[in-house]
């Protein structure tokens, strides 16, 4: 995966409302940073401007001085595409709460595309009340690194620990292992993956595999 940044040439601004659109023409995963400054897009973008994603999962640091002419987009797949909303999408949240994104809109009327995810996480030595589950930040691994949320994996092979988990087909995702307590209001997590994140690129059909070292 490639790190790369580009300049947003095109004027982001419609009616008020400020969508950035950034599009990999390239086979290979990017890791894409934009100019955001006012030289770049012709547009103004406050100190403090939230983002929201829109087309393309994760979650994003609001626009600062100290990060608008290298602003990160984050990792956009081969021929994929990631559409941000810049500003405050509270007037366009739905009733519970969330924003209309371009996944819950696809999920709201037709079958969304995905892909079965084999995970494997090593090293997972567990007492009893305790077990090993993925986290990340995709809607089925726990969105926005919801411990509680993390789906389970099964000691198949203990202290090797495997499970199949649905994930967006055309999409790159953050995860990691970690060991949890089965009880508790939240469960208390033992132990985290050490090291970075781990990335996963999802292709756009078949299927993948994804490892991790506790």
């Amino acid at each position: 995966m490639k790190r790369r940044a580009v300049t947003a040439r095109r004027r982001l601004n419609y009616f008020g409302e400020k969508i950035l659109v950034v599009h990999n023409f390239g086979a290979t995963s990017l890791d894409l940073r934009v100019d955001l400054s006012p030289q770049a897009t012709g547009v103004e973008i406050p100190d403090g401007t939230q983002v929201q994603s829109l087309m393309g999962q994760g979650s994003h640091s609001s626009v600062t001085a100290a990060n608008r002419s290298f602003y990160p987009v984050g990792v956009v797949p081969g021929r994929g595409t990631r559409v941000l909303f810049l500003g405050d999408s509270g007037r366009y949240q739905r009733d519970d709460g969330t924003l209309l994104t371009y996944e819950n809109a696809v999920a709201g009327e037709i079958l969304t595309p995905s892909i079965p995810m084999s995970f494997t996480c090593d090293n997972g030595q567990t007492v009893p009340g305790q077990g090993v589950h993925v986290v990340g930040d995709a809607d089925a691994l726990g969105r926005h690194w919801n411990a509680t949320a993390a789906p389970p994996l099964e000691p198949t092979h203990f202290p090797t620990w495997t499970g199949v988990i649905e994930l967006p087909a055309n999409s790159c995702i953050e995860w990691k292992c970690i060991i949890r307590e089965a009880q508790g209001d939240p469960p208390q997590v033992i132990r985290w993956e050490p090291g970075p994140n781990n990335l996963v690129c999802t292709p756009a059909s078949g299927n993948a595999v994804a490892s991790g070292q506790l």
